[in-house]
Order: structure tokens, then sequence, then C-alpha cells
């Protein structure tokens, strides 16, 4: 069966090149040799997260294909890729391989798929030269909303990616390791087992172009699983989870026709000629507008100009050249885009509403001797460009200090703009007991307040939300204010220790969610210890999964769950 499908793939690739004579573009067609590696994910062996390297027990692959081209960006592709597949169970060493080495599975197979995929190449108009001025027999003439013109094309480094349809053909060879006289799973597997399947490959690359005719592909494909049975097995191991391969390597393509030598027949080699894909007689470049600057240097190409000025026009002789100039006709400078400014006070005259009187940018070149209107001359006015009635700046709660030095600047205060309800010489947003006298050696509150049945308020506190994005240990905004409520609930009653425990939503393996719940307890020990609460009066441990707040059935419940609460006690 291997080799109809290569002689299948052959047929087509001999259709498909004799077709390209008949093609008035000699680029639209591509062959390619693949060289890589291949690597197989099912029942006896896993790769990337779920195993120990993706490297592990990988083979030799190898393929060919043809590519059409359809446009700049589109082309659709015919591959055929062979390889060897294999798995082990014994192999996997790590956490994943849990039951594998007791059941000591082995497989291998030879595998052969051919497969139609669709390409997109980002960026693809940049391996295209296009021109509107000549036709040879080495370009395309192409007719759209943007008019007629020529394509041909030029190197570039080009990302790809794609996405199809395949078939596969195995025939896998299972080592049972003495187990299938009495597993009920393996008769299934024997009896259901297929050596033929439907593939979706998907995968991305980057071109390299080599020459104009060559380019080298670094490419990497997976397949969406479809099936379980590639490795022969399924319900004796793992029939939850069916199989993929990938393949992984260097796609050599070739580009069908053109000539090496004079791409554009205009007399210049190409190893010389510096528009090689562009006729021309300055180098092999156009020169357009016959200013004896090549097309490729001139940086108004289609227009007259000097060869100091890069093939530019300036019209008005101020070094200006036109394209950049705001006042082609008027002598200016170049700091003001050519235009002339008559009262010199840096506002070019096209933008400036009084050009015989001096006058700033902001008051478009006007004189202008209170711009805010406060009734404050600039000369006196401390916040001339915003209005205000306390030496001009805004005094937005009147007790006489500006905003922008007004600690609170809604509220009336003398305490650095702010008030001090109790008249403890503490301001409210700093006082933590802002209705109660109390020394700044207590934050503001009275001492006896913690001696008064201080025991019940320290076993009473609790702190159930400290969240954490999903999959992160990582503090958020919100949780770094809660860390700041039990700094100052520590400096309030010393005598107070706290148990920080973590804990996760369901969302993955039940391990790894124990090991992130602690993760996220540890964080947050460590940052109490930074703020300088002491080692001994805090501890920490994670939870995991366990004591669900809320449901996971839903994104907000899932954000409950993963929080850290901090507990505090006497002991």
């Amino acid at each position: 069966m291997k080799k109809t499908l290569i002689l299948f793939f052959i047929s087509q690739l001999t259709l498909l090149t004799v077709g390209n004579t008949q093609s008035k573009f000699n680029n639209n067609w591509d062959i390619g040799i693949f060289l890589g590696m291949s690597q197989h994910g099912g029942d006896v062996q896993s790769w990337g997260t779920d195993g120990e390297s993706i490297f592990n027990q990988s083979n030799l692959s190898y393929g060919l294909n043809v590519k059409y081209n359809i446009d700049e960006s589109w082309s659709a592709r015919l591959n055929y890729w062979g390889s060897k597949i294999e798995g082990i169970d014994n192999q996997i060493e790590n956490e994943f391989g849990t039951g594998h080495d007791m059941r000591g599975f082995s497989f291998e197979s030879n595998l052969s798929e051919i497969s139609l995929v669709g390409i997109y190449e980002i960026g693809g108009k940049k391996r295209w030269k296009r021109s509107e001025s000549f036709s040879t027999d080495k370009y395309e003439l192409i007719t759209d909303e943007n008019g007629s013109y020529y394509v041909g094309h030029k190197k570039s480094i080009t990302p790809y990616l794609f996405g199809g349809i395949g078939f596969s053909i195995t025939d896998p060879t299972i080592d049972w390791n003495g187990l299938d006289g009495g597993n009920p799973g393996i008769f299934t597997d024997i009896s259901y087992v297929t050596k033929t399947n439907f593939q979706v490959p998907v995968g991305i690359g980057l071109n390299f172009d080599l020459s104009k005719n060559i380019y080298l592909g670094l490419e990497a494909s997976s397949r969406i699983p479809l099936n379980d049975y590639i490795d022969g097995i399924s319900e004796s191991a793992n029939p939850d989870k069916n199989d993929s391969y990938q393949f992984l390597g260097l796609n050599l393509g070739i580009r069908l026709g053109g000539d090496d030598n004079d791409m554009d027949n205009d007399g210049f080699k190409d190893e010389e000629d510096l528009c090689p894909d562009t006729p021309g007689h300055l180098q092999g470049c156009p020169d357009t507008d016959g200013d004896g600057l090549n097309d490729l240097v001139d940086a108004c190409p289609t227009l007259f100009g000097p060869g100091e000025l890069e093939g530019c026009p300036d019209s008005d002789n101020d070094g200006v050249i036109d394209k950049l100039d705001d006042c082609p006709e008027d002598v200016g400078p170049a700091s003001l885009r050519g235009c002339p400014d008559s009262d010199g006070d840096r506002v070019p005259d096209i933008e400036d509403q009084c050009p015989t009187e001096i006058g700033p940018a902001f008051n478009n070149g006007c004189p202008d001797n209170d711009p805010d209107k406060d009734g404050f001359l600039n000369a006196v006015d401390e916040c001339p460009t915003v209005k205000g009635t306390l030496n001009g700046c805004p005094d937005t709660d009147n007790d006489g200090i500006a905003d922008a030095k007004d600690g609170c600047p809604n509220l009336f205060g003398t305490m650095n703009g702010c008030p001090d309800t109790d008249n403890d010489g503490i301001a409210d947003n700093f006082d933590a007991c802002p209705t109660v006298k109390g020394p700044t050696s207590n934050n503001g509150c009275p001492v006896e307040k913690i001696k008064v049945d201080s025991k019940t308020v320290i076993n009473n506190y609790r702190i159930r939300d400290i969240h954490f994005n999903s999959n992160s240990a990582g503090l958020t905004d919100e949780s770094k204010i809660r860390i700041d409520e039990i700094v100052s609930f520590a400096a309030n009653y010393p005598q107070a220790n706290f148990h920080i425990a973590g804990y996760t939503d369901n969302v993955g393996a039940a391990e790894a969610n124990l090991r992130l719940s602690k993760r996220r307890a540890e964080m947050v020990y460590n940052t109490l210890l930074a703020r300088g609460i002491a080692q001994t009066r805090l501890s920490f441990d994670g939870y995991g999964e366990s004591d669900f707040i809320d449901t996971n059935d839903t994104e907000v419940g899932r954000f409950n769950n993963r929080r850290v609460e901090v507990r505090a006690n006497t002991k």
C-alpha cells in the first residue's frame, strides 16, 4: 500500500509539472523535498508537556510535495510524508509515566501519509515585485481593482501557516509484554485496530529564499487527533485521548521555470543587475524620470530632480524637497517644513493667525498674556495653562492649598490639605481610627483598643479574597491592597500570628493544582516577610482544589476559588 501511495503521488507530480509548461507565469508551481524527524504522541508515548521530551523516541522522516501558487499569499500543496513511529512505556521516566512501567507495552509502525493543505504566507505580497511599465515573458499580467501590472518574484524571509486534510496508512507491531492473555482491553484493541486513517494536518513554517528559484523552509506540523488506533493501542491503555504525530524538519523547494542568467532580459546578468527582476539601462535598473538616477536610489522616481536631493525636485530652492515641503512655492527652513515665518515666533505663517506678531504656538502664534482666562496674568500665574482662583491654580476644596499640592484635593483639611476628624495630629487618610484619638505609635488608635477583647478580635480575623489569575502565582493589584490591610492589622495586634492557606479552582490536574496552591501561599508569605512581619508569626501551606467557596462552572466562580486565605490566631 505504501508503494501505491508513492506511485500515486509521483503520477500527480508528473501531471502538475507537465501542466506547468502551459502556464503563462512560470513561478506558479513549486516542487519540494522534506527531510526531518517525526514523533508520535499516543497511549505509550507522550510528548511536550505530557512526556519526557519532544525529541524522545523521534525518527527520521522524509517527504515530497508539489505546490500551486494561487496568488501572492495563498497556495495549495500536495504532500507525501513517510516515517517510522514508535513508543515504549518504560521510557517515560517523569511524573506522567505512573503505571506505564508496570504495563510495559511497546509498538512500532511504518507511516505513510498523502495530504492536501492550503498555505497562507504572512506578508506574502512582499515576495513579489510589481511594475506597470513593462511586459516580458518572465512576468504575468494581473488585472484587479488596483489596475493592470506585471508580477515577478524577489528574495525575502516569509512565515506561513497551513492546514488541510490527509490520509495515512500505518501497520503497527505491538509487544503486549505478555499481558495479551488476560487483558480484555487488549482483545478489543486487536479486534478494532485500523491501519487507514483520515488526518487533519496543521502547521507553521518559515521560508528562506536562497535564490530566485530555490528556497529552504523550516517547518513544523501536527495532526489534530481523530483516531486512537494509530499505534494499535487504545482500550488497554488510554482510550480517552486520541493519538497524534508530528513532523519537524526542512523543506527544500524549487520554483519551476525561469532564467538564472538574465531574468528581466535587459542585457545585465542577474549577478551584476541591481534590479534583476526589473529591466533597465542604469546598472540594470530603470530611470523613469530621466534624471540620471536609477529608480532603486531615486527617492522620487517619477519626478525629475538633482542628484544632491536624491532625485527629487525643489521648486523654491530652499533645500526642502517638494514632497516634504508644506510650502513648495515659498522659501522656508527645514525645521518649519519649508514654510516661512515672518515674525520669527517659530509658528509657520500658514498656521500663524497673527503672522506679523510674536505669539506662542498654543495660542496659534498670537500674543496671549492670560491663556487660561482666569484673571491672573502669566507674570503672576503659578498655573498659567490651568484656570484657578489660588494664585492662578485650582483649589477644589477651598482649603487654601492648591490641588497639585493637596493630599486630599476634594476634602477640606489643614494637614497637607487633609482633614483630621479626631484632632489627634494624624490625617484621616493615614489614621487607622479616624474618629477616635490615638498615638502615632498605634496608627492613630487608642492603645486600650488592643487590650479590649483583643483575643476575640484576633481569632475572628480572616481574609478570604487574595485572588490570582488562572495558572498564576502572581499577586493582582487588588490583592496587594489586602496585603496592606494585613500589615496594618499585624502592627495593631502584635500578639497575633497568621496562617496562610492557598487554594485553586478545579481546572487542570489535581497534583499540579496542589503545587500551584502552595506557590500562591508562599508568595503571600514572602510578601508579608518583606513587609516586616516576623517569620515566627507566619506559617503557610497549599490545599489545592479542596474547600471550594464558589462554583467551578463559571469564570466568576473559578476566580473566587483561586485564592489565598489569611487567618489570625493567638497561639
